[in-house]
């Protein structure tokens, strides 16, 4: 962060970071003045989300140790209606501590996005304490040809945080321009009927500095700066120094 803005931070800084191997940037401790908690978005899926939930030991070591590093908070993302359940029970057991989300991320959508949409709605609507939508997006990276559908289903989920004033974890993987342009054309107007905000986080970026400008246009977003960072051919140190510390959550 020294290198990236060019400043040099006081040691008593809430945040210590160090860089401990060249691809990887590690959040060491929470300090200081004001009894900071870190809040982590901890994306749990497919095959991991089972092995903590089937491993009681296991689960009770994760919670323990993010605790002890400080880590306090930590919201759970979801990729499809089918790991709700499982991630409302885990929240029950540690509900000081873990927070749990509703969405259907782009690579889980099924065939009817339409039905998708409505049966994970069905059980949102019976649940106390969601925190955020998401994990939802576009992915246009392994698959182009369900476009459309990604889109349907991103907006659905939009405009429904949008109806119970949620942030979203935002998913946007090699659609950018797409991304963009429904905002432009959609979701801004659709956030501006309702006397709403567009607001979240933009998990992993991987755009460039001007689109990340032009997204702030139309709405209230933090970027997700993880490891990429330090590539040679990286885009994000510019977009770094575009946005601005404050705009910025680290990932690991």
């Amino acid at each position: 962060i020294n290198y990236l803005f060019n400043k040099s931070f006081s040691s008593n800084t809430s945040l210590n970071i160090i860089f401990d191997k060249p691809h990887s940037m590690y959040l060491q401790m929470i300090q200081g003045t004001g009894g900071v908690s870190l809040i982590a978005f901890l994306v749990i899926i497919g095959i991991y989300i089972s092995q903590v939930i089937n491993s009681n030991r296991k689960e009770k070591q994760i919670v323990s140790n993010a605790i002890a590093a400080g880590v306090e908070k930590m919201v759970l993302a979801c990729c499809d209606e089918q790991e709700v359940a499982d991630i409302i029970n885990l929240c029950n057991r540690y509900p000081e501590h873990l927070y749990p989300t509703v969405g259907i991320h782009p690579e889980n959508i099924s065939q009817d996005v339409v039905q998708q949409f409505e049966s994970l709605i069905r059980l949102a609507d019976k649940l106390q304490g969601i925190k955020a939508v998401g994990e939802i997006g576009l992915d246009l990276h392994w698959d182009k040809t369900r476009l459309q559908d990604q889109t349907w289903i991103l907006k659905a989920q939009t405009e429904w945080a949008l109806d119970k004033d949620l942030p979203v974890l935002l998913h946007i993987r090699d659609a950018m321009p797409e991304f963009l342009e429904l905002c432009k054309n959609s979701l801004y107007n659709y956030a501006q009927e309702k006397k709403k905000q567009l607001h979240g986080i933009l998990h992993c970026y991987s755009g460039t500095a001007e689109q990340a400008k032009e997204v702030l246009n139309y709405g209230d977003f933090y970027f997700g700066i993880g490891g990429t960072v330090t590539y040679k051919k990286s885009m994000v140190p510019e977009v770094v120094k575009a946005i601005g510390i404050e705009r910025i959550v680290l990932e690991t």
